[in-house]
């Protein structure tokens, strides 16, 4: 038997290509449990993104790495033995990373691998320039399980531009963005001036609100100022990426139709006004990330960050909530899908089909 096409699954819950079919997903799963690879890319070329030839049961599950990262990963086995657990048991998104960055441009395929046996089935990517905007997309056609965002960094504000207005806005009409972002004001460093922050800042604001899309905010030093200017927008459908405030700042954000994005610096022994910000809002108002390569958590702290951490964080947030770490992870998928849509629940369902491939 071929592969089956497993970009989703139908209203039963089945993956695309068994036709509802509950015998041909079980004969399906006893196939690919004995080392075939069962899913293709999201594009018309025939080969399984995995092992990069045509899939009709090879059992060299790691034919798709590069030499050196086959060997580093034996099968069963995630890039940190902490990282070991039964994907089936949680499924968990990362909503902000940069997998495109060159930080991971050694051994990006052993990162993601490490990334679906830990149960992160899905990540968002964040394009926050235009040569980001390409990078992410790329990588976005090469795994079905990675989405993206894009926008202006407040960082890189010094590019905004009409011109660069009108590409963003092409590329937002492209379809292949899940929302905008990260935008925003950062007044700790001095990249780009205030004014022009400001105004890109505006503008993305206006564009996602026109868009019906999620808008990805970052803010550093600048909570009055943010808050001021998103006010002006409000009501609004987003996150406030990498939460470092306290409960009077999430409830603000929270206040404006802004979910708050938890990351590595709630595990830092001195974010105690995030964990209790954590503790009090609802759940519902919680998404997970890592801002991959930055800002890993505390057991990593000064390292390079993967999304398979995710799960320290996920730790972390289960404990300050004194609940279950399967239900945070559920909590917290939903309301990402929630937030970002259906290529986000589609793209975790290819997430999910892949980990259950053997490495």
């Amino acid at each position: 038997m071929s592969c089956l096409l497993a970009l989703g699954r139908d209203t039963r819950g089945y993956p695309v290509g068994c036709n509802g079919d509950e015998g041909a997903w079980r004969f399906h799963r006893r196939y690919f449990a004995r080392g075939g690879c069962c899913v293709r890319r999201a594009s018309s070329d025939p080969r399984c993104w995995r092992c990069r030839a045509a899939c009709h049961g090879s059992s060299s599950s790691n034919a798709w790495l590069p030499t050196s990262a086959a060997a580093r990963i034996r099968p069963g086995q995630a890039a940190e033995p902490c990282q070991e657990r039964d994907s089936q048991v949680i499924s968990l998104i990362d909503t902000h990373s940069h997998l495109d960055t060159s930080a991971f441009d050694s051994d990006r395929d052993a990162v993601l691998a490490a990334a679906l046996k830990a149960g992160v089935h899905a990540i968002v990517l964040i394009g926050y320039d235009p040569e980001r905007w390409r990078s992410t997309s790329d990588l976005c056609q090469r795994y079905p399980f990675l989405v993206r965002a894009v926008g202006v960094h407040p960082n890189s504000a010094s590019i905004w531009s009409p011109s660069v207005q009108q590409l963003l806005e092409r590329e937002v009409a492209s379809g292949t963005v899940i929302a905008i972002g990260e935008t925003g004001l950062d007044f700790f460093r001095e990249h780009a001036d205030p004014a022009l922050q400001l105004a890109a800042f505006r503008a993305q604001l206006a564009l996602a609100k026109t868009c019906g899309l999620p808008i990805i905010i970052h803010q550093r030093a600048a909570e009055a100022e943010v808050l001021a200017t998103l006010a002006e927008f409000a009501p609004l459908r987003g996150v406030m990426h990498c939460f470092s405030g306290d409960t009077l700042f999430a409830n603000q954000c929270r206040g404006f139709g802004l979910h708050l994005g938890i990351g590595g610096v709630a595990t830092y022994p001195k974010s105690i006004a995030v964990r209790e910000a954590v503790a009090h809002v609802p759940i519902s108002s919680l998404l997970l990330e890592t801002d991959a390569p930055y800002l890993a958590p505390q057991s990593r702290r000064g390292k390079r960050n993967e999304p398979a951490f995710l799960i320290e964080t996920l730790e972390t947030v289960a404990e300050v909530r004194d609940e279950p770490q399967e239900s945070v992870a559920d909590a917290t998928t939903e309301n990402a899908e929630q937030l970002f849509g259906p290529t986000l629940a589609a793209a975790r369902a290819a997430g999910m089909d892949s980990a259950l491939c053997r490495w």
